[in-house]
């Protein structure tokens, strides 16, 4: 017998079809008997679900089961307490990159990974162990945001509603410390879990001033600055020997700092900088020129006096000299004045006395700091010469008579129009 809905077929006396469970309609001229005769109890039929159904519905159990755990795992994986403690491990193993990647850099402050990972390497080992985390209760997220208000920080982001402020503990250096930070959500990890971020307070400065040695130029942590990019702080006048910048954002951490300039020995330094207004200034750096420079100045000197000496006793202008003389020189005067000072007491002979040669020989020279010359300045070459100055003068008629003399004296070098000139003999 053909069963009318599913079509497959049952053996003949079947009321139901044991495929689909439909009613089997009964054949022409015979009834099916009563489901229940008197006296006899009849099993009642019942549904039977196969083995492979069962199978399939704790595998959807189980699945749901995994789900949730998987969530709830990724959810405490992304969530902000461990992003914070991700931060923390990072710190005990100075793993600058993985403590970067934990900090909401997202902005407009231009710090790169790289310069956060170079001033944290370049810092005074910390030994940071025993880190815990634990999340700031109302009252003490209240209290510190206030701590931060009178100190001057504004909390911008971190004031939303959605901020969670951890402290964290260590024993830094032997010593229990704890600092809060405040953490964010920037965005979303697969559309489902917050992505949160540590916001980065009193981790870096603003507006930081530089000052270097004019014509000088600086390295920080093997990087030279580019000063052609950068503000000007105030008015850089030719006379304040150093020029100042303004750099936007700067990691605290440390610094090695080279300060170079051609002909000069490269100045080096690590600076700790933590915010402190003086911490790049270095106004009052004197570098000291190699043997090199001093050996070329030295020759240089001889030119100059050579040439100084021989336009004064052949009655020359002192305008044939300005060459050799800074502006600073020229503007004040003395050395102009001293030259015609000898050459006015140079060989006349309506007199019949003077000055008729001068000449120095054998000249040594060292350099010494700047320091120690009343008007020389950061930049500036000084030289302490010795040598011979030998000069003929004539007095009457008892002719030419020679001296010598061992001398010595000072000479100051600066840097101007891309040479070297004198600004003092």
């Amino acid at each position: 017998m053909y069963c009318s809905k599913c079509g497959r077929q049952n053996p003949d006396g079947q009321r139901f079809c044991q495929y689909c469970g439909a009613p089997l309609a009964a054949p022409a001229g015979r009834e099916f008997p009563d489901r229940r005769t008197p006296g006899k109890k009849v099993k009642k039929q019942s549904f039977r679900m196969k083995p492979v159904y069962w199978i399939l519905i704790a595998e959807i159990a189980l699945a749901a089961v995994g789900i949730f755990f998987g969530i709830r795992l990724l959810g405490e994986r992304f969530s902000a307490r461990r992003v914070v403690e991700v931060y923390a491990q990072a710190l005990e193993e100075r793993d600058w990159g993985t403590a970067y990647d934990c900090l909401n850099m997202e902005g407009e402050t231009g710090l790169s990974r790289e310069e956060y990972i170079a001033a944290q390497e370049a810092a005074a080992p910390v030994q940071i162990e025993q880190s815990t985390v634990s999340e700031v209760s109302d009252a003490a997220s209240d209290y510190w945001r206030e701590v931060s208000r009178q100190m001057g920080i504004t909390w911008e982001e971190s004031a939303q509603d959605d901020s969670v402020e951890m402290e964290i503990r260590s024993l830094v250096n032997g010593d229990m410390q704890s600092r809060t930070v405040t953490v964010i959500p920037v965005g979303k990890k697969w559309f489902f879990f917050d992505e949160w971020k540590i916001v980065p307070y009193n981790m870096y400065g603003e507006e930081v001033e530089i000052r270097i040695p004019k014509n000088a130029s600086l390295i920080m942590n093997g990087t030279e600055l580019d000063t052609s990019a950068l503000e000007h702080a105030g008015e850089n006048s030719e006379d304040s020997g150093y020029d100042s910048y303004i750099l936007p954002h700067v990691f605290y951490g440390g610094y090695q700092i080279q300060i170079l300039q051609e002909g000069m020995e490269t100045w080096s330094r690590l600076v700790e900088y933590s915010g402190g207004s003086s911490d790049f200034d270095f106004s009052d750096v004197y570098l000291m020129p190699t043997q090199e420079t001093v050996d070329t100045l030295l020759g240089q000197y001889g030119e100059i006096s050579q040439a100084y000496f021989t336009a004064a006793m052949s009655g020359e202008s002192f305008q044939t000299l300005e060459a050799y003389f800074t502006r600073e020189a020229l503007e004040e005067g003395s050395i102009e004045n001293e030259f015609d000072e000898v050459r006015e007491n140079t060989y006349s002979s309506s007199e019949g006395n003077g000055c008729l040669a001068v000449e120095i020989s054998a000249m040594e020279g060292r350099a010494v700091s700047p320091e120690e010359y009343y008007d020389a300045r950061p930049g500036d070459v000084v030289l302490d010469i010795t040598g011979t100055v030998t000069t003929t003068n004539v007095y009457g008629s008892s002719g030419p008579r020679e001296t010598s003399e061992e001398t010595r004296w000072q000479a100051c070098f600066r840097r101007e129009d891309n040479a070297w000139k004198l600004l003092a003999m």
